[in-house]
């Protein structure tokens, strides 16, 4: 009779090191992996939503515990530099829910479908960017989707600016490396208080979504893009300039709101306005 031995379980580790400063987290399970960054009170916290952390020779060396579980810590004061994330080859999550001032964060998209959230209960994102202290570089892989969530700003300093380099204007800069996001969503303030002035200029994406949300905010489209629009709540004006096309539909909420398209000195929608 053939008997069957059960094979031990192999969790595929992702891996975290220290060297020079910087913070290298990679993890390339083939299965997918969840991974998310916290910084609270000089400690930073790793953890995944499966498999284990290997802890590198160097982030043992400056303190770092954890080795071997889920959820991995240590002092911020030993990360001086960047915190670098490099996925795999799986449909791989990235939630950066806060960084420390001075390290600016690099994410590198792998090979599968990897899911990047920026904001400060990534990956529901309906926080804010606050907590997130210096920059972000986020660089598309095959598949990579990108929502950066800004709900809870309760200010702006000038215009969101949505283009081929980056997102401006929000509580902290996100920037882009070569390549196209399958998808990308930038989400405004909730604050029906605030007017936000959202300009979009060839956004690096195969889909863009912008959540504008409540307030009386203004959106400028000022070249093609393949998309939709959320107004939200508040007194929203939108505009698609001369020789513009917007491919997608625009949702008006609560308010008066004023769409200019497909009139003389304005560009088209080829979608619904509701």
């Amino acid at each position: 009779m053939l008997r069957l031995e059960r094979l031990e379980r192999r969790d595929t580790p992702a891996a975290l090191e220290i060297s020079g400063g910087s913070l290298s987290f990679v993890y390339d399970d083939p299965a997918g992996q969840s991974a998310t960054v916290m910084h609270y009170g000089g400690v930073y916290s790793f953890s995944v939503a499966s498999g284990v952390i290997t802890l590198g020779s160097g982030a043992k060396a400056v303190g770092w515990r954890g080795d071997g579980t889920k959820s991995v810590s240590g002092p911020a004061s030993a990360v001086t530099g960047v915190v670098a994330f490099a996925a795999g080859s799986g449909a791989d999550v990235v939630n950066v829910r806060s960084v420390a001032d001075g390290n600016p964060v690099s994410v590198a998209g792998g090979t599968g479908a990897t899911a990047v959230n920026l904001a400060s209960n990534a990956p529901s994102n309906t926080g804010g960017l606050a907590g997130i202290l210096s920059p972000v570089t986020v660089t598309p892989g095959a598949g990579t989707t990108l929502h950066v969530a800004d709900c809870t700003a309760p200010a702006r300093h000038g215009p969101v600016t949505v283009d081929a380099a980056g997102v401006t204007g929000l509580s902290q800069a996100v920037y882009f490396g070569p390549g196209e996001f399958s998808r990308l969503r930038v989400s405004g303030s909730n604050a029906s208080a605030l007017a936000e002035t959202f300009v979009v200029a060839s956004p690096p994406a195969a889909y863009f979504r912008l959540d504008a949300h409540n307030g009386n905010d203004s959106v400028f489209v000022i070249s093609d893009v393949t998309g939709d629009f959320y107004l939200g709540n508040g007194n929203d004006i939108l505009e698609v300039a001369e020789g513009v096309t917007l491919y997608g539909d625009v949702y008006t909420g609560a308010g008066t709101n004023v769409v200019h398209h497909d009139e003389p000195g304005y560009g088209f929608i080829v979608g619904t306005v509701n």
